[in-house]
């Protein structure tokens, strides 16, 4: 009885033995012979594609005994072949290794590759790619560029011959390579296994795939690489998890998503907040999308850290109101910019500085709450004239007050860069002596102005300091004006006609006042001066 299991057994192993050796003889027997092979140190090379007539090329796993490991530079360039086998021990595709050939289907087992610039430059009929093995050794190859990859010029995806739609990526991937899925017109969805290790997606990863639309984050993502999604056009809506993880966004990952209407958000709303994000367009968020925390759409936000990051808003849709809260010292560059929708911040008086940009395109923005003095608001140092957020035509509220009849504060001996620019609430301004300097655009468009009044002690006005102040009608200057030296446009764009009163000569005026200092006026001016006037 025993003899006959172990025969049974042995048998068994024979038949198994048997269709893998026939197997292996089977692909070794098909193989193209004509191929042109090269031994080098760790193998065989295909170098050429030979004498062949065939246009379906099968590569053998070995030739003469020893492995084939690579297909060197240009071997099939030009060709007219039509589809190729490319077994699992070939590590390695040289460049331009099928540039401009006429392949229409290409098969590859490989477990880890290496794929040199442009091997697949022009490949214009390429259809079909498929991939006997799993995800997360797809994953791993490494394309040089964009031409390396089969996919650029808009292959199908297959996996074990079966087209790839909703892409899962296994827990066993710690990282998804640069243009590992670049172009593929069939993805639709993106999600990772529960458990995933995978804690970065690389440059150009997703790049151009024209029908991904929802995409879910796993825990352990660390890093959204360079332009890894853009110009994913169809993406709709992006999860992230960050109950325990922290992200880091890279340049240009998502320019192009101009359907991305939603992200949500599981997790710490401070932990999204202080996520870095590089440069324009790496936030989700950048094209215009809607934020969600755990399920809930961000219509309020109420910030109480030392700062906002750079661009850490930037294109969110859905918020209307944010409040920064006593100890906000710093709102970073475009950390608000492009919030079409948002109508009231509320700044506390501890803000020290607004960086370039902040509120750039907060075209909604009508309410700028100041909890604090007025001195403390003009303290506060604002980079560029959309770092204020009165620079979108808005009202100021210091206090609870509505700023209308504007005295600078004992305190104040300049007038910062773009201090009030945009503001419409203002309708007078009163500028004592010990302010020593208006400088550039502090009043930049505020068109409400009507009056300005200059007091004696006031030595400078720079440029464009009143620029686009369309309602200013009367302006009184003090002869303690040293000159204007080679500023100029400094009321230019009203469109009143502006009396100016100037407590001095006609000459002490013509010597201070070069390059027409006052600008362009559209309906003109009178100086009056202590013994005469000027009209233009």
């Amino acid at each position: 009885m025993m003899d006959r299991k172990l025969f049974l057994l042995f048998v068994c192993f024979s038949i198994i033995v048997g269709v893998l050796l026939f197997t292996s003889c089977e692909i070794d027997s098909q193989y193209t012979k004509e191929l042109v092979f090269e031994l080098q140190e760790d193998g065989y090379h295909v170098v050429d594609l030979g004498d062949t007539e065939s246009v379906d090329i099968i590569i053998p796993e070995k030739y003469k005994g020893e492995p084939v490991v690579a297909i060197d530079q240009g071997a099939f360039g030009g060709s007219k072949i039509n589809s190729i086998f490319i077994p699992n021990t070939v590590k390695n595709i040289g460049k331009r290794a099928f540039s401009g050939c006429e392949l229409t289907m290409l098969t590859i087992e490989s477990d880890k590759l290496w794929v040199d610039y442009d091997a697949f430059f022009g490949c214009v009929n390429l259809k079909k790619v498929n991939f006997n093995g799993n995800i997360a050794e797809w994953c791993e190859f490494y394309f040089e560029n964009e031409e390396a990859s089969p996919f650029n010029t808009g292959a199908e995806f297959y996996l074990n011959d079966a087209l790839v739609e909703n892409l899962v990526i296994p827990k066993d991937a710690y990282y998804i390579g640069q243009f590992a899925f670049a172009k593929i017109p069939n993805i639709k969805t993106v999600k990772f296994e529960d458990g995933s290790n995978c804690y970065e997606i690389r440059s150009r990863a997703f790049q151009g795939c024209p029908s991904l639309q929802v995409i879910e984050m796993p825990q352990a993502m660390k890093i959204i690489g360079r332009m890894s999604f853009s110009g994913c056009s169809a993406l709709e809506s992006i999860s992230f998890d960050l109950v325990s993880s922290l992200l880091r966004f890279e340049e240009y990952a998502f320019v192009g998503c101009d359907n991305l209407h939603d992200v949500y958000i599981t997790g710490d709303c401070e932990k999204w907040l202080d996520i870095e994000k590089k440069f324009e367009y790496s936030s989700p968020l950048s094209n215009g999308a809607d934020l969600y925390f755990d399920g809930q759409l961000v219509e309020h936000l109420t910030i109480t850290s030392e700062s906002l990051p750079k661009g850490a808003l930037r294109g969110c849709t859905s918020i209307k109101t944010i409040e920064f809260a006593e100890g906000v010292k710093t709102i970073g560059t475009y950390a608000l910019s492009d919030c079409v929708n948002l109508e009231k911040v509320t700044i506390s008086a501890t803000a020290k500085n607004i960086e370039y940009g902040a509120f750039d395109w907060c075209d909604s923005l009508s309410e700028v709450h100041f909890n604090g003095t007025l001195k403390d608001w003009m303290l506060i140092s604002f980079e560029d004239l959309s770092a204020n957020p009165l620079f979108n035509h808005s009202d100021l509220y210091i206090g609870n007050e509505l700023l209308k009849n504007l005295v600078i504060p004992e305190g104040i001996t300049d007038i910062y860069m773009h201090t009030f620019a945009g503001c419409t609430s203002i309708e007078t301004v009163n500028v004592p002596g010990h302010v020593f300097s208006i400088k550039q655009a502090a009043f930049f468009e505020c068109p409400n102005i009507t009056t300005v009044v200059i007091d004696e002690g006031v030595r400078y006005i720079r440029t464009q300091a009143f620029f686009g102040c369309e309602s200013v009608e009367y302006v009184r200057l003090p002869s303690s004006l040293e000159s204007f030296g080679y500023e100029s446009e400094i009321f230019n764009g009203s469109m009143k006609f502006i009396t100016f009163e100037y407590n001095d000569t006609v000459e002490k005026w013509e010597s201070i006042a070069r390059q027409r200092p006052l600008g362009y006026l559209v309906n003109g001016y009178i100086i009056i001066c202590t013994n005469g006037s000027i009209t233009e």
